[in-house]
């Protein structure tokens, strides 16, 4: 289990330095001041209704003629003219998905009897609790925090280590306007808070505190209650504050609804508040447990580490100075898999932009759900950390999004299927301004998660019932929004190559024949056809498929030996740009391996170099996180492990939460923004990163340590699942030339296992293994795995 905690000396002044706490329905984060503790609470369904669902204009009739100007290459004029139709329709100028937003704050304020000593702030990754503790006159004091999985509320306890030493007063209040208020990405003016559609109402009585929020357009609302309980001392109510006296220990519950806080809902959260068990430790346990369990499935050991109980400012201090150590690539490994699993369950949301955690009314990007890297990022991970389970909300969210889906490909192109806009929030129907709007590959992009839960589980139920029908929609798509130009091949136009522009006069981001929309197109046929044929279904459907599939135009190279961005005629690569969304068949597709295509990888390799010249002032966060997972499909583990150096030195907040951009003008990424957000895709895109690097899979494939840095000479990790239902767990020692190996299988079955070129040699070190030599060269093993049992394996080189 990950013994990580996250250690600071200081407290949060802003919400975003707060430490995070969730059960993937509330997220809470605990600033940490001693006198006047603020705690930001949020709820997965709270979007503000700023906007509004949009009507749908009638597109599809100008489709044929946005067509034309675009195949005779008339950029320019195309996107005048579709704009131009645009407005005709009704179509506003801007538009925008409503925002995720903050549901309110738990206040305490304490007395203070001395200057503090001592000062700490943590977060306990394996338990889930963020705490504060500090001295005065030599007592402790502390105050120790976690959203319980179990029960479904947020658990505070404050101590005193002198009796009766606890005097605080405590109550809701509205997250204040000033961290809020400012200028965000993605839209076009600031908001004032008279046009936030918020109206508060708090109070106490007795034990308990409560706050009823109503939207003041739209209808509905939401609501939080709380509950004091203490050890010695007294609770009153005092207008809308509870106030506590002479206790030396004191237990807070809050729960929050989700929906409009009634009379009648605000008794029965108080009575369920009252039924619960007033101390601090079972309630934990019980989380814990829940929490723990997720957590445990996977883990990582870097050898050479001397900081696994280093403060963070210790750990960035030294990225700053050089590299990111092994002991905070391990500490980022793991708060990754915790951040995902905090913010989701097994039903629900599914993480945003920000998980779970967002103290801006009007937050960047509407902290919504971004289909075009941002989603797919947040969730790579998760299938190969062993958690299923926790994809539950991805599907429900994205098979939900179909019905309205079906209106945009209807409205905008006359199709029948699915069309996912760009982004999206809590509701899927166009909500995306040009040139953004015309990208056909959303859908496709976030229907690979589907196939890739059945490769991983061999859930055949799942297979039949989500995958296909979900491939089945977006095929549908594709098969009326394709048409064939003159020699038979099939035209992908609208759409664009996120969100790079063709070195051609007057070019755009809308054009013809993006190599990422081949890579999509051919990965959804492929895998519908291969899922049917498995099954013995949709016959017609399968011929027509592959008839598609053959008309589909082939990648193209360039003459200096890169992959094309657009095999559309004369549209020249742009290298100055940091998007790399035509090497998709490399990464995140699995099209193109050393072993499948080595002409192809070599091009995307010599693509990504070419790449080189936009610098790294071009880069993000994300981007950086992305680069970090191209080079682990390409072998280069340095190169891998320098992104995560280059992001850990720009955008890492002292909580080692990610941001967008650096925001301080340190040469690291590009400056976008003043106030850069914090977006959690980078988080989740390192621990997808350090996996990519230690383990690759296919069906029936394995390959060990593709990719492992130099700097990580000994390690060990454990639980990786593999696609083909095997998981796989190792150990290595470099100097010695040594990986041990071990392999488990759902089902008896011959994995073919690539060991690194230094470790070329075998020895099954469990009996009546079998261990043959692949067909496939040196360093290539056949090993038959029995089901559900254990084969140990160790591979070597020459010392």
């Amino acid at each position: 289990m990950s013994g990580h905690t996250l250690s600071l000396h200081q407290p949060a002044t802003r919400w975003e330095d707060a430490l995070p706490c969730g059960n993937g329905r509330i997220g809470a984060m605990l600033y940490g001041s001693i006198q006047k503790e603020r705690i930001l609470l949020n709820h997965e369904n709270l979007w503000l209704p700023l906007f509004g669902r949009p009507k749908l204009p009638a597109m599809a009739r100008h489709l044929p003629r946005y067509r034309k100007l675009l195949e005779q290459y008339k950029f320019t004029e195309a996107d005048a003219y579709y704009r131009r139709m645009l407005k005709k329709e009704g179509w506003p100028d801007c538009i925008y998905t409503e925002p995720f937003h903050p549901a309110f704050d738990f206040c305490i304020e304490s007395r203070v009897d001395g200057a503090f000593t001592g000062y700490r702030r943590g977060l306990a990754l394996g338990t889930g609790e963020a705490s504060v503790a500090w001295k005065e006159h030599g007592k402790a004091f502390a105050r120790r925090m976690f959203v319980s999985r179990a029960d479904d509320v947020v658990v505070i306890e404050l101590t005193a280590g002198v009796k009766g030493g606890l005097e605080f007063s405590a109550g809701f209040g509205v997250h204040p306007m000033h961290e809020t208020m400012r200028k965000q990405l993605c839209y076009p003016r600031d908001f004032s808070w008279d046009e936030i559609p918020l109206k508060f109402m708090s109070g106490a009585r007795g034990s308990h505190a409560a706050m009823r929020v109503r939207y003041t357009r739209g209808g509905g609302g939401y609501g939080g209650v709380a509950r004091i309980a203490t050890t010695g001392g007294t609770v009153r109510a005092s207008e809308d504050r509870l106030e506590v006296k002479g206790a030396t220990r004191a237990l807070i519950l809050i729960g929050i609804s989700g929906t409009r806080m009634t009379p009648a809902v605000e008794r029965r959260e108080k009575a369920r508040l009252n039924k619960l068990p007033a101390r601090y430790d079972t309630l934990l346990k019980r989380h814990a447990r829940m929490h723990g369990a997720y957590l445990e499935r996977v883990s990582l050991h870097l050898e050479d580490v001397s900081g696994r109980v280093a403060s963070n400012e210790a750990l960035l201090r030294d990225a700053y100075e050089n590299r990111a150590s092994n002991s905070l690539v391990e500490r980022l490994f793991d708060y990754g898999r915790y951040l995902f699993i905090s913010s989701t369950g097994t039903t629900g949301m599914p993480p945003n932009l920000q998980g779970l955690w967002n103290g801006d009314y009007v937050p960047a990007w509407s902290s919504d759900y971004t289909n075009d890297e941002n989603v797919q990022m947040m969730h790579w991970h998760v299938l190969p950390s062993n958690l299923p389970e926790l994809l539950g909300p991805y599907f429900d969210y994205y098979e939900a999004s179909v019905r309205p889906w079906r209106k945009n490909a209807k409205a905008f192109f006359g199709c029948r299927g699915v069309y996912a806009c760009l982004r999206q929030s809590n509701h899927g129907l166009m909500a995306e301004n040009m040139p953004y709007m015309i990208w056909s590959e959303g859908a496709g992009w976030l229907a690979r998660q589907f196939y890739e839960y059945w490769q991983y589980t061999g859930d055949r139920t799942f297979l039949r019932e989500r995958a296909i029908p979900f491939l089945k929609e977006v095929a549908l798509f594709y098969e009326d929004f394709l048409y064939e130009d003159a020699r038979g091949r099939c035209l992908i136009c609208p759409t664009m190559s996120p969100e790079n522009i063709p070195d051609f006069p007057g070019a755009g981001r809308t054009t013809i024949n993006p190599t990422m929309a081949i890579a999509v197109i051919r990965e959804v046929l492929t895998s519908l056809i291969e899922a049917c044929e498995l099954l013995g279904t949709e016959r017609r459907g399968v011929a027509r498929w592959k008839d598609m599939l053959g008309k589909l135009p082939p990648y193209k190279v360039n003459s200096d030996g890169a992959i094309r961005e657009w095999v559309y005629p004369r549209l020249k690569d742009n290298y100055h740009h940091r998007h790399l969304s035509h090497v998709y068949p490399l990464f995140p597709g699995n099209e193109v391996t050393p072993e499948s295509d080595p002409a192809l990888y070599k091009a995307c390799k010599i693509a990504v170099e070419k790449r080189l010249v936009v610098g790294i002032q071009s880069q993000t966060g994300w981007s950086l996180a992305h680069m970090a997972h191209i080079y682990a499909r390409l072998g280069d583990g340095d190169r891998a492990l320098e992104c995560i150096d280059l992001l850990a030195r720009s955008c890492l907040g002292p909580n080692l939460l990610t941001y967008h951009n650096d925001y301080r003008h340190q040469g690291i990424t590009l400056y976008e923004n003043a106030y850069p957000p914090f977006q959690m895709d980078a988080n989740l895109g390192i621990t997808s990163a350090v996996i990519e690097m230690l383990v690759f899979s296919l069906p029936g494939f394995v390959k060990v340590l593709p990719a492992l840095p130099r700097r990580w000479t000994r390690g060990a990790v454990e639980g990786i699942a593999c696609k083909g239902g095997a998981t796989v767990s190792l150990k290595w020692d470099r100097a010695k030339k040594t990986v041990a190996v071990s392999l488990t299988s759902r089902a008896r079955q011959t994995i073919t296992v690539k060991a690194p070129g230094w470790a070329g040699r075998v020895r099954a070190r469990t009996a009546g293994v079998s261990v043959r030599p692949a067909a496939r060269g040196a360093a290539y093993w056949d090993i038959t795995v029995p089901a559900r049992r254990s084969v140990s394996l160790t591979f070597s080189g020459k010392t």
